[in-house]
């Protein structure tokens, strides 16, 4: 096969199993509850990374500062998650309650299950083969730290910690080269 027909045959499958994984996933929240994917790209991110404001949430998930606030406010009403107000009385910073924490892990983990029922068409071999492939993949795709934040905003830290992390490590990469450059720059 010509290698641009090779090359769209993999894009076309690859988006189709993209596909296929959203809708996994997403069967997951519909079943719980009637929640956004917005609303639960919240939940996971402020689970994983409490403290945050509301303004590093919009920037994570892609919504306007306003929209984060509404997802907020739906979260918090479900009592999911809590805001402090800092010294700054307009700043928020966000944290999942212990009934959010359980949901959020909740949630991940029957995702897990959804995914892992895909992979076992796969031989262990193949599986170690794609684990390869995919963090090839997500490192290529990881172009800047907010790159980093919106990938990231359904990961499952437990099982893939932040120091292994393809996407976080790119990101620390491209972070020490913007100090080195403004380092240099400062000289």
């Amino acid at each position: 096969m010509h290698d641009d027909l090779l090359s769209n045959r993999i894009a076309n499958l690859l988006g189709v199993l993209g596909v296929a994984v959203t809708d996994a996933v997403d069967s997951v929240d519909s079943k719980r509850v009637d929640r956004s994917p917005s609303e639960t790209a919240a939940l996971i991110t402020v689970f994983n990374y409490p403290n945050q404001s509301i303004s590093s949430l919009a920037s994570a998930l892609n919504l306007s500062h306003s929209a984060s606030v509404r997802v907020t406010r739906e979260l918090m009403a479900e009592e999911l998650v809590k805001g402090s107000r800092g010294a700054d009385r307009r700043n928020v910073t966000l944290t999942a309650t212990a009934k959010g924490r359980r949901l959020a892990a909740a949630i991940l983990a029957e995702r897990r299950v959804r995914i892992r029922a895909m992979l076992a068409t796969l031989t262990p071999a193949e599986r170690k083969d794609l684990v390869g492939l995919i963090e090839k993949l997500l490192t290529g795709a990881t172009c800047s730290e907010l790159d980093a934040d919106r990938l990231c905003r359904f990961c499952d830290l437990k099982n893939c910690p932040q120091d292994v992390c393809p996407v976080e490590t790119k990101a620390c990469a491209l972070r020490a080269g913007e100090m080195r450059a403004a380092a240099s720059g400062r000289a």
